[in-house]
This record gives structure tokens, sequence and C-alpha cells, in this order.
């Protein structure tokens, strides 16, 4: 079995999700559109949409993926998912 190329991690409180691609941490997530963004900043997956990225078995999802909604509730005055961002 090929192994994944990239891991979405488990969320952390007001901080997202690391996004890890060939071993390499390449920035945090704090939503689907946020995935696409950092993974297109560390050249990986050119020309992915929210279809791509949902269904790819290139990546994995740990701790749930996108139907488990709660990973994607992060939010707190100051915290880099309150406004959307895709910071390392």
């Amino acid at each position: 079995m090929k192994e994944r190329s990239v891991i979405v991690h488990p969320s952390v409180k007001h901080e997202g999700r690391k996004l890890e691609a060939q071993g390499v941490l390449v920035g945090r997530a704090c939503g689907l559109r946020d995935v696409i963004e950092v993974l297109r900043g560390a050249r990986v997956g050119k020309g992915w949409d929210e279809g791509d990225v949902a269904g790819l078995p290139a990546i994995e999802w740990r701790d749930g993926g996108l139907e488990v909604v709660n990973v994607w509730l992060i939010s707190g005055p100051g915290a880099p998912c309150a406004g959307g961002s895709t910071g390392r």
C-alpha cells in the first residue's frame, strides 16, 4: 500500500490542524479552504479543489475528516483560527 503524502493532524484548540506533506510540517488549517491554500503554498496538490481534497486517498485525515464538524469549530480572541489564518 502506498504511503499517504499528506496528513491532516487532529485539531488543537485555537490552533487548527497541522498539515504535513512528505513528512514536513507545511502549515495549519482552520477549514477546508485553508487546507487547499496551505497545500498550494507548499507546492502540493496543484489544482486541487474542495472535492479533491475531501476524497483523495493521498490525504490521511487523523481524528476524523470533514464529516467531523467539531474539528473545524475553533475560535477565540487572538487565536490563529479565529480569522481563518493558515500560519505555521
